[in-house]
């Protein structure tokens, strides 16, 4: 009977993977990400992430015979595309919707690849805790037969027959190998059908994964659309007539409610015309700058 060892099989804890490079990178910057969305520096957030995220995406690495290696890959595509959508988030807030676009799609395409992958990554994973499941099962079911039929020859006392004490003589011998092993195999009856659903989790959110993108790549498109039409509609195509009638027009920041999707419009009339004073200037109040 193969024995089957907790520590031997792949385990992942809580919601964390085999870390390399770029998912190192990205947990150890994640805090100052949020710390710097949270206090509205999204140009901030650009450059930092700029300096950590590659020029182009790496291979996929993975190995039959060494499971942590398509592990690491897929720990660093999840990274990668967490990386793009922060990028993306923050183009958005910064008002440079193209290049959010841009971020949106690159995390769209990790999102494939990574989902292309994930059966084979997790599946073997899958697969070895559900064997390692089947086996605890009936090793514990086979000493327990054992036990009992150890029990019933030593009740027989003097009546025993040569062919039960030649049972009972191997069963002692054995004995202390399955009683050594009945921690392993208890725990693997404990973790395997958590880590199962686990794993299955992890697949079926990474195949989700591939759907998000579209729909905000989309809405970003349609504003960009509609704004350009508007641009060369009704000021020939001049940007700084655009902003300067709609940053003249009051409603058109006093109607939007939150804080943040008024830093965000101006922003985006900042980014239009980088020299308007009126915007800058409503930018600075809201920020606490003025």
């Amino acid at each position: 009977m193969k024995i089957f060892n907790v520590a031997a099989i792949v385990f992942l804890a809580g919601t964390g993977l085999v870390a390399q490079s770029i998912s190192e990178r990205f947990q150890t910057l994640q805090p100052e990400l949020d710390r710097l969305f949270a206090s509205q520096q999204y140009k901030e957030v650009i450059d930092r992430i700029e300096t950590v995220i590659p020029s182009a995406t790496p291979a996929f690495n993975k190995d039959d015979e060494n499971l942590n290696i398509g592990m690491a890959s897929f720990s660093d595509f999840e990274a990668l595309q967490s990386l793009h959508v922060y990028l993306g988030r923050a183009c958005v807030m910064y008002g440079h919707l193209e290049k959010a676009i841009i971020n949106f799609r690159e995390a769209e395409e990790i999102a494939k690849l990574n989902a292309s992958e994930v059966d084979d990554v997790f599946g073997p994973i899958i697969d070895n805790w559900n064997i390692a499941l089947e086996e605890s099962k009936k090793a514990l079911e086979s000493l327990e037969t054992i036990t009992k039929q150890k029990a019933d020859i030593e009740a027989k006392g003097k009546k025993q027959t040569k062919q039960d004490k030649q049972v009972l003589a191997r069963i002692k011998e054995g004995e202390p190998f399955l009683k050594e092993n009945v921690p392993i195999w208890q725990a693997n009856l404990e973790r395997a059908p958590a880590i199962v659903e686990q794993l299955g989790q992890i697949i079926s959110r990474t195949k989700a994964d591939i759907t998000k993108f579209a729909p905000v790549v989309a809405a970003l498109e349609e504003d960009i659309r509609t704004e350009a039409e508007m641009i060369e509609t009704r000021f020939s195509g001049d940007k700084t007539k655009y902003v300067e009638s709609v940053i003249g027009t009051e409603e058109n920041i006093s109607n939007l409610a939150g804080r943040e999707d008024k830093i965000k419009f101006l922003n985006r009339l900042m980014f239009l015309d980088p020299q308007n004073t009126m915007v800058r200037e409503q930018l600075d109040l809201l920020l606490g700058k003025s």
